[in-house]
């Protein structure tokens, strides 16, 4: 059973990953960021495939351990605000290590980078979670 909960959650984040990549993509399409796609990850490699797979198992596996880490704390308050500090926290943290790699980010790229991670932040969280929340809810009103 556990299995299948974390195959659930592994699917929700690769989702919401779909979804944020498709956000920025749009955002930079209307013009929101004057930076490319390209600039939002690190060139570990030469070939791009490589770089992008990195960056989607990075994501994956933070967002991954910290809905698992969410699931435990099943409360709607605590989620709203473990995944608006983790969406600053983590965004903070991109605009960071792009900062240290001579990619400059001016403040329309950040603030369009943390509404990205706040969307995937809410809807990884929001997602994995009422699995727990509603089974608890509904043992509490039947009992």
């Amino acid at each position: 059973m556990i299995f299948l909960y974390i195959l659930k959650n592994l699917f929700i984040v690769i989702i919401g990953l779909l979804f944020s990549f498709a956000a920025l993509e749009f955002s930079i399409y209307i013009k929101l960021t004057n930076m490319s796609f390209d600039e939002y990850y690190i060139h570990f490699f030469n070939e791009e495939y490589l770089n992008i797979i990195i960056f989607i198992l990075s994501y994956i596996f933070v967002y991954f351990i910290f809905s698992l880490f969410n699931y435990l704390i099943s409360s709607n308050t605590i989620t709203n605000y473990y995944s608006f500090i983790l969406a600053l926290f983590i965004s903070t943290f991109h605009v960071y290590i792009l900062y240290i790699n001579d990619i400059t980010f001016d403040i329309e790229s950040y603030l369009s980078l943390i509404s990205i991670q706040i969307f995937l932040s809410f809807f990884i969280n929001y997602s994995t979670k009422y699995e727990n929340g509603i089974n608890k809810n509904l043992k509490k009103r039947t009992f």
